[in-house]
């Protein structure tokens, strides 16, 4: 089996920049026209997510982090901070499907993490958690704003939950475990296809490497 590189339709992409586009500019709107606190605020929260968050997922991708390639050995993946790196098939406990809201992701679960972890610098590691770190921080702000519009934050806060006890990139995957399931969760911008299509696909390429 060569080594497969798995890339999502290019108009996807572009989409996505466009809507990000789109609400930064609302965003920007919110606050210069917004009638209330509350609208002023969903407005910073929007720019931030999808400008900050956003360009920085972007900048990832184009330096390799957030891509997956298939290898006869493995799947090469990373996260936010962390460069791809081969995950062995014989560390893979699992692939499977989980549902965010209306989001579906392709979920690989793992027996093993430390092939995976091995020669990671602390550098990467430190990235990795900071950057879940602030995403821990926006979710939080979002969930007090929409508390203080008598909105109910019991979504957010769930997923909050064990936040606190990520110290490291262990932990992250730990929690990944946790609350979702498995340690990776692969979404449309990692595939080439459905989740569950993906997930088969993921499995058919195990099966083919022994």
């Amino acid at each position: 089996m060569e080594r497969i590189e798995i890339h999502p339709a290019t108009w996807k992409i572009v989409l996505m920049i466009a809507g990000m586009i789109a609400f930064v500019v609302a965003g920007i709107f919110m606050i210069i026209y917004g009638d209330s606190v509350y609208e002023k605020a969903i407005g910073v929260i929007g720019i931030v997510f999808f400008g900050g968050f956003g360009g920085y997922a972007l900048y990832s991708r184009s330096r390799g982090q957030g891509k997956l390639a298939i290898l006869p050995t493995g799947i090469e993946i990373g996260i936010p901070g962390v460069n791809p790196r081969v995950l062995p098939w014989s560390d893979i406990e699992a692939f499977g499907v989980n549902k965010i809201g209306n989001q579906e992701f392709t979920t690989i679960k793992l027996k093993s993490y430390q092939t995976w972890l091995s020669g990671i610098s602390q550098e990467e590691a430190a990235a990795a958690v900071r950057f879940f770190r602030s995403l821990e921080l926006l979710g939080q702000t979002t969930a007090k704003v929409a508390a203080s519009n008598d909105n109910d934050p019991r979504a957010i806060l769930l997923m909050l939950e064990e936040t606190e006890e990520v110290r490291s990139l262990i932990d992250i995957l730990a929690y990944n475990r946790i609350q979702f399931g498995a340690e990776f969760q692969l979404g449309w911008n990692m595939r080439d296809r459905g989740a569950q299509e993906f997930a088969e696909f993921l499995e058919q390429c195990r099966r083919n490497s022994k």
